[in-house]
């Protein structure tokens, strides 16, 4: 059997990339494949992934900021299997500068419970420090209902930070969902302590992790660094 691994990549901004991974081969090859389960770097939320799908070469598409080695378990119909690795190259360019329009400071939403707003306020000053304008839940305009407000900063932001300990809550799933439903351009899980879950819709990103408040300086420059922005 002579499959091979097939990736793509493109460049999102700074260090983030869309990128896919795929089988290559004929189609007698393919049609003989049952299903494929990759294998992710572990900083990944969800690094055990199954793909089923014949038509799509058993493609995955995800996104990250760093380079990585995957590793494929290819199961095939007559119940054989084949392993093969691949090494997920991402180009390496100058990045590109976190700006909508020139002379328009990088715009930061950042998302917290109860429990972790030692760490979003913490991370607020030295985002603001760096020259970005950052929203949190204390930062919601009066005169509007609160999700009116916080859709109206998810439309304007660059990032969004959602630092996650324990069960999300509803408000938190609405934040998510809007921040996604505007194409944020990077959209960054960080998951606090070892009980975070993670919503399914975020399971696809890299997460970064921070078990107390004095590793968020090292989380906002591996941010920073992540989407191009000089720390």
């Amino acid at each position: 059997m002579t499959l091979k691994v097939r990736q793509d990549s493109v460049q999102q901004g700074g260090e983030w990339w869309k990128w896919s991974v795929w089988l290559d081969g004929t189609p007698r090859e393919l049609d003989a494949v049952d299903h494929v389960v990759y294998t992710l770097h572990p900083t990944f939320v969800d690094p055990v992934r199954r793909v089923k799908n014949r038509r799509t070469g058993f493609k995955l598409e995800s996104s990250g900021w760093g380079e990585f080695e995957i590793y494929l378990r290819i199961a095939l119909k007559n119940g054989e299997v084949r392993k093969r690795k691949h090494w997920l190259k991402l180009e390496q360019s100058k990045g590109e500068e976190l700006r909508r329009a020139a002379g328009k400071a990088a715009r930061a939403y950042i998302s917290n419970g109860p429990a972790d707003g030692v760490f979003a306020r913490k991370l607020r000053e030295i985002l603001r420090e760096r020259g970005f304008r950052v929203d949190t839940i204390e930062d919601l305009p009066g005169g509007l209902p609160p999700e009116k407000a916080m859709d109206q900063m998810l439309q304007s932001a660059d990032i969004a930070v959602f630092f996650l300990s324990g069960r999300p809550s509803l408000w938190t799933y609405t934040e998510i969902e809007r921040a996604l439903a505007h194409g944020v351009l990077h959209i960054v899980p960080v998951l606090v302590g070892s009980g975070a879950e993670v919503p399914p819709r975020l399971r696809d990103l890299q997460a970064f992790h921070v078990d107390s408040p004095e590793e968020v300086e090292p989380l906002a420059k591996s941010i920073l660094e992540a989407v191009g922005t000089p720390p």
